[in-house]
């Protein structure tokens, strides 16, 4: 017994993220008052209300609205009004 190593072991259980959740965080987004903005008067030179935006990207009016209220919604969505109306809302990717 004398010659085993006398020093406690240590074992600490790490938890790791998981990808899925990572992904999650990652594909939420919201804009800023900026991207607020040039959505907004995007859209309006448009001549499209938030209805007819919602119908082309095939979402409910409560996500445009949503969108254009700085809440958080997925970046899919908020890259398919981009394409809709031709504007860049979000920063850096």
């Amino acid at each position: 017994m004398s010659d085993q190593d006398t020093k406690p072991l240590i074992i600490k259980k790490y938890v790791k993220k998981s990808v899925k959740q990572e992904e999650e965080v990652s594909r939420l987004v919201k804009l800023d008052v900026k991207g607020t903005k040039i959505m907004v008067h995007a859209r309006e030179n448009m001549k499209m209300t938030q209805k007819d935006l919602a119908g082309k990207i095939n979402k409910p009016v409560s996500v445009v609205r949503d969108i254009e209220k700085g809440e958080e919604v997925e970046r899919s969505v908020v890259e398919m009004v981009e394409k809709t109306l031709g504007v860049k809302v979000l920063g850096g990717k």
